[in-house]
């Protein structure tokens, strides 16, 4: 492994800007047929993320029975009640 200290070749906004060009670059490239979309490390999460502040983070209906459970024993609105 090797670690280099940017900032001592170029500035550091520019090294970032550089890379971020390079990967819109790759990202917006064309696609071979068939293939799946091109994607950086990050993208899945940042998507996932993005969803789930739209629609909520999804629950396993077992998580969900026992948050239930202690929202009624807190005599609050369940969560499975809520539209």
């Amino acid at each position: 492994m090797i670690a280099l200290d940017v900032a001592r070749f170029m500035p550091l906004d520019a090294f970032k800007a550089e890379v971020d060009r390079h990967i819109r670059d790759l990202v917006s490239s064309r696609r071979l047929r068939g293939g799946d979309d091109i994607r950086v490390p990050g993208m899945g999460r940042a998507a996932r993320r993005a969803e789930r502040e739209r629609n909520g983070v999804p629950l396993h209906r077992t998580v969900l029975a026992q948050v239930d459970e202690v929202a009624k024993s807190l005599d609050i609105v369940p969560l499975s009640a809520r539209a």
